[in-house]
């Protein structure tokens, strides 16, 4: 379930401000997602591009740091997350009434 599903207010009109702001959540969404296809991607291009032994390719996929991998690659959600709600704290604080309302839920729902 998306964060603005939970969030819902019904019927109530969505300011030109309000919009801004889910573009630019939208947009720090279509980043994170952008930055870990290119962080997936790497390893592989690293481990499998170039001529070498099978034996010289299997004691770089062996000696590969995989831990560091993996840590970098959970860090992209809670990089995302941590955005998001940067994004909708700032506009729980420059809206009012049934935004300002949405705007703290989504704040609260992205801590």
């Amino acid at each position: 379930m998306s964060v603005f599903n939970y969030c819902r207010i019904d019927e109530f009109q969505i300011s030109d401000r309000m919009r801004r702001y889910i573009n630019q959540i939208d947009n720090a969404q279509t980043v994170a997602d952008h930055l870990a296809l290119v962080m997936s991607a790497h390893p592989m291009v690293k481990l499998f591009s170039g001529r070498m032994s099978s034996g010289s390719r299997l004691k770089a996929i062996a000696e590969h740091d995989w831990e560091e991998f993996g840590q970098a690659m959970r860090a992209v959600p809670r990089i995302a997350r941590t955005k998001i709600n940067n994004i909708a704290t700032e506009a729980a604080i420059f809206s009012n009434g049934e935004e300002a309302k949405f705007w703290r839920c989504v704040s609260a729902a992205t801590r």
